[in-house]
């Protein structure tokens, strides 16, 4: 299902669509967007903030509405926020939009987006009662103004994939620290993004160890329980350990250096 109502579907597809304004949306549309939203919610985690944590109550959603439904000026908000955005951005907001305080997000769609931002929540204290964060398929014109938009499916990837978070913060977070987290997140999502593209690349790196750990003889790799050790590097490149970085540091006459040139993430 697409977006535009049918005075606006007659242009058809071209670079120089008009930018999507939120009154042009069908209220159909606007309904899928709402369910969207409503079927990712989530609380807190419970290593949380504890004032999070005592606020939440996963039958409904917290500090949106007691009936479970997503009012309209969050919907509007968001969208506002995601009306333009270039590939790679990630645009952040602080909103105030009737249901107390809350962190808006639009971004690419990402493999653990959703750690690195809760990680960052828990780690600078930012309390918060309740997550939503559909994944949406876009279109966007050449300066990133949004064209096209509708629910997308929940392992939809590639070109056109973003997902819209919203993160409902409870009222008594500090505004000093949901400021931080409006700064930090972009930073955040790219260094996750980064560790996304090369883990391929370290993955290889560390099964590449392992098999030169097998095929030594002894004077590479002297240590009696070499073997284990490549058993072990194959387990955790196995999916399990999350590897976050690599860097490749020679050893010469006893003095450790390290070639920039093989770092990854």
């Amino acid at each position: 299902m697409t977006v535009n109502p049918p005075a606006h579907e007659a242009i058809g597809p071209s670079a120089d669509a008009a930018a999507l304004d939120w009154s042009q949306l069908r209220p159909e549309l606007v309904e899928e967007l709402r369910q969207a939203f409503i079927g990712t919610y989530r609380g807190p985690h419970g290593d949380a903030p504890e004032t999070a944590v005592d606020a939440a109550d996963t039958g409904t959603l917290p500090r949106i509405t007691a009936d479970g439904t997503v009012p309209a000026a969050l919907l509007t908000s968001i969208f506002a926020l995601g009306s333009n955005r270039r590939p790679g951005e990630t645009k952040v907001a602080l909103a105030g939009n009737g249901s107390g305080p809350a962190l808006q997000v639009v971004t690419d769609q990402a493999t653990a987006l959703m750690d690195s931002i809760t990680v960052l929540l828990h780690r600078i204290g930012v309390a918060y009662v309740g997550i939503m964060n559909p994944l949406l398929d876009v279109r966007r014109g050449a300066g990133g103004e949004l064209l096209d938009i509708r629910a997308a499916e929940p392992d939809a990837t590639g070109e056109g994939a973003e997902t819209w978070i919203h993160i409902q913060l409870a009222d008594t977070v500090d505004p000093a620290a949901a400021a931080n987290a409006e700064r930090l997140i972009p930073r955040v999502l790219a260094d996750s993004r980064q560790v996304g593209v090369d883990m391929a690349a370290m993955t290889a790196a560390l099964q590449d160890l392992a098999d030169a750990m097998d095929a030594d003889t002894g004077p590479r790799f002297p240590g009696p329980d070499r073997r284990d050790v490549a058993d072990l590097l194959r387990w955790l490149a196995d999916g399990h350990f999350v590897l976050l970085g690599y860097r490749r540091c020679p050893i010469r006459d006893g003095r450790v250096s390290m070639d920039e040139s093989s770092r990854l993430a």
